[in-house]
């Protein structure tokens, strides 16, 4: 049976108007309502759900396939009020363009306590908060990020790769940690088989909001939980 759906009085399509829609359920409908709130958010609505200390995963690759409108709201909304504060930006690739644009519209003094990520090149800005000692930064192989999401998705304590043994990964040489403000430990060395491989630890992600087009409260409450 076709969903009919009630919009506004108007005569374009905006935010406003799609934020507002109802769906309206048939009478045979085991929701227990006769209507429920549409899941397409304005980018100032999804963002309004990030809360201080909150971990970020940021979707995207380079210039492609990120949202920028969500960057762009996440800072103005910390220019206009002051928050959200002190977040922990999770990436595998830092999204921009080296002019401002990506993950260098968050960096600023106070937004970011935090980031983990793999390649950093096109986010100078951030990048150079990292090198200058002004936020909390760790250096991880991209493709062990983008396994450790899987991982701590599925619930699991950590991710055991043998990628970086040896180099500025190996907790023996630094676990990645970029500057002298970072002493977390995201990465220890476990003894398997009788060789050394380097375990990720799941807490590198916490809490997370995946950056999408819409975002509901339905989904920030899939997104938040605790692995």
């Amino acid at each position: 049976m076709p969903v009919p759906v009630e919009l506004p009085s108007s005569t374009s399509v905006t935010d406003e108007v799609v934020t507002t829609a109802k769906v309206v359920l048939p009478a045979e409908s085991l929701s227990g309502g006769t209507e429920v709130r549409d899941k397409v958010v304005t980018a100032t609505e999804a963002i309004r759900l990030i809360r201080d200390g909150d971990s970020v995963v940021v979707e995207g690759f380079v210039g492609q396939c990120l949202v920028e409108e969500l960057t762009l709201a996440l800072e103005q909304r910390f220019l206009l009020t002051g928050t959200p504060q002190n977040l922990n930006l999770v990436f595998t690739v830092a999204p921009g363009d080296r002019q401002g644009r990506g993950l260098d519209r968050p960096a600023h003094d106070g937004l970011i306590k935090r980031a983990v990520g793999g390649h950093w090149g096109l986010s100078p800005a951030l990048g150079k908060m990292a090198v200058g000692n002004k936020i909390e930064a760790h250096n991880l192989p991209q493709g062990v990020i983008s396994h450790l999401f899987r991982d701590a998705a599925a619930g699991k304590p950590g991710l055991i790769p043998r990628v970086g043994l040896g180099t500025f990964v190996d907790p023996r040489h630094g676990g990645g940690k970029i500057n002298e403000r970072t002493t977390d430990d995201r990465v220890e060395l476990l003894t398997l088989h009788g060789s050394g491989v380097p375990v990720l630890q799941g807490s590198a992600i916490g809490r997370r909001i995946a950056y999408t087009p819409a975002l509901s409260e339905d989904s920030r409450m899939l997104n938040l939980d605790e692995r």
